[in-house]
């Protein structure tokens, strides 16, 4: 009996299709490009997250100040009655004193 088993061997096709390579170095420019479009939309994000800070500590500086202000109104007008107050207590003294001397 004679041996009827061909040898199979397998050849890797080639490559004719050119653009390949070119396609290897297009997507490492895409990849290029793409991390440099997320390092935008990050740094856009961190910017707006700054704004958004700012802008929270100034309302928030704001709040307190605009406090503050009503707080010091509120005292000034106390003092301001109290003023008036002893303003017309002494005037009464003076129309007492001066109405005495004349009698």
């Amino acid at each position: 009996m004679a041996n009827n088993s061909k040898a199979v061997t397998t050849v890797p096709p080639q490559n004719t299709n050119p653009s390949l390579k070119k396609s290897s170095k297009g997507s490492v420019e895409r990849d290029t490009v793409l991390s440099q479009l997320n390092n935008d939309k990050k740094s856009a994000y961190v910017k707006a997250w700054e704004e958004n800070e700012k802008s929270r500590v100034d309302n928030k500086a704001q709040k307190k100040l605009s406090k503050v202000a009503a707080w010091e109104n509120r005292k000034k007008a106390h003092l301001d009655a109290k003023l008036k107050k002893l303003e017309e207590r002494l005037e009464q003294k003076k129309s007492r004193i001066c109405g005495k001397d004349e009698k």
